[in-house]
C-alpha cells in the first residue's frame, strides 16, 4: 500500500492475465482483507501489454456443468466483492482488455 491506495497487480502476461480462479480467488481475499488497513482506494493494474483477455478458459475444458458453476461462482464472488467494499475501485487498463474489465472500476458510494 502506498499513499492509502492497494494496488493489485495480475502477472500472467504470457497469457494475457486471464482470470484464472486462482488469481480471482486472491484478488477476492486481497478485497475481502481491507477493513483496518488505511485503504483508501483499489487499484487493478497488469503486467504486459494487455490488461486482461478475461477468463481463463483453459479451466473450462473437459468440465461437467457443475464444475462450471463453481468457476462462475468464484468469479461472482468476487465482482460482488468489488461492488460491497466502501473504496472505489480502479481498473488500470492498457492495450485490448475483454469487455469485462470495465465491471472492474466503480466509484466510491456514500451510505
Amino acid at each position: 500500500m502506498r499513499d492509502g491506495i492497494r494496488v493489485l497487480t495480475l502477472d500472467r502476461p504470457e497469457r494475457r492475465n486471464p482470470l484464472s480462479v486462482k488469481t480471482v480467488q486472491a484478488v477476492t481475499a486481497a478485497l475481502r482483507d481491507l477493513s483496518g488497513t488505511g485503504v483508501g482506494a483499489v487499484v487493478v493494474r497488469a503486467e504486459g501489454p494487455t490488461f486482461s483477455a478475461g477468463h481463463d478458459l483453459s479451466e473450462m475444458i473437459g468440465r461437467t456443468l457443475d464444475d462450471e458453476r463453481k468457476v462462475f461462482a468464484v468469479r461472482t464472488e468476487m465482482m460482488d466483492k468489488v461492488l460491497q467494499i466502501p473504496h472505489p475501485v480502479v481498473a488500470a487498463v492498457q492495450g485490448s482488455p475483454s469487455p469485462r474489465a470495465a465491471s472492474w472500476s466503480r466509484p466510491a458510494i456514500s451510505p
